[in-house]
């Protein structure tokens, strides 16, 4: 009975599935691995994924929430990439953005929890 107990505690502190450890490491390794250093991002957590990435990031934090006024601020900061999380609250400006200006993006790697779209070349 003393003997059950040490290995019952041990088994509730085991690991859990891999899976549900991170949902953005899988993000970010597949960002670190299809993009190049020098690509910049539009996501709604810039700071972890410049750190985890090594890429430039920035937020959607614009007061402006007008597709045309932020079509000209991607295109000045030359934007490459546009990122969305699908679990969270959606950002309903950038999905705005992204039903207008569609034709300019390609999707260029998803998963189950986001959605990375690439600025096409010919834009």
């Amino acid at each position: 009975s003393l003997v059950f107990l040490p290995c019952f505690f041990f088994l509730m502190l085991r690991r859990p599935p891999r899976s549900t450890l991170f949902p953005y490491t899988t993000l970010f390794r597949s960002v670190k691995n299809e993009t190049l250093p020098g690509n910049s991002f539009v996501f709604r957590k810039p700071r972890a994924l410049a750190l985890f990435t090594g890429r430039q990031a920035m937020a959607n934090n614009l007061q402006q929430r007008d597709a045309t006024r932020m079509d000209s601020i991607y295109s000045a900061k030359k934007i490459d990439y546009l990122l969305l999380n699908t679990n969270e609250l959606p950002d309903s400006a950038l999905l705005a953005y992204l039903g207008q200006y569609a034709w300019k993006y390609d999707t260029a790697w998803q998963n189950g929890d986001f959605i990375l779209f690439h600025v096409a070349e010919a834009y």
